[in-house]
């Protein structure tokens, strides 16, 4: 029984070791890896995201969301601000917001007051002292 015991120490021993040379790093303890290029993100618009370009269809453009639009400021459980960007004409208007893929068009719905709105609930409108948008209702952004 103690023979039986040693002889699987040992085979234990010798295939763990041979184990640890399969799995062991390079010589020269470097893993290999392949070039990062920077500014090589293009999406399929040509927008580079590094440098904080996103696609907008109402510019037909890349543009940074930051330079571009009315920034809105989070009203409450929001971490991060979004941007509308209006069509030339004032007839649509995009949303980027952080918690959606892409963003949101808008059709304006009433002229006079400067509204617009969403099939995904979302209203932007002018109020007397800034921009709000709200979802569902809801007040979310204000400038």
């Amino acid at each position: 029984m103690k023979q039986k015991l040693i002889l699987s120490l040992t085979v234990f021993l010798i295939w763990g070791c041979t184990n640890m040379k399969k799995n062991k790093l390079p010589e020269n303890n470097q893993i290999k890896t392949e070039p990062t290029i920077v500014g090589n993100d293009s999406d399929e618009h040509g927008c580079k995201a590094s440098a904080g370009y996103t696609w907008s269809v109402i510019k037909n453009d890349c543009i940074r969301t930051w330079e571009t639009g009315i920034q809105l400021e989070p009203i409450e459980n929001q971490s991060f601000k979004a941007t509308v960007v209006l069509s030339d004409d004032l007839k649509k208007a995009e949303l980027f917001i952080v918690n959606v893929v892409g963003s949101v068009m808008l059709d304006q719905v009433n002229p006079e007051k400067e509204v617009y709105s969403s099939e995904a609930g979302y209203e932007f409108s002018k109020q007397e002292n800034g921009w709000l948008l709200k979802k569902d209702n809801k007040s979310i952004y204000k400038n």
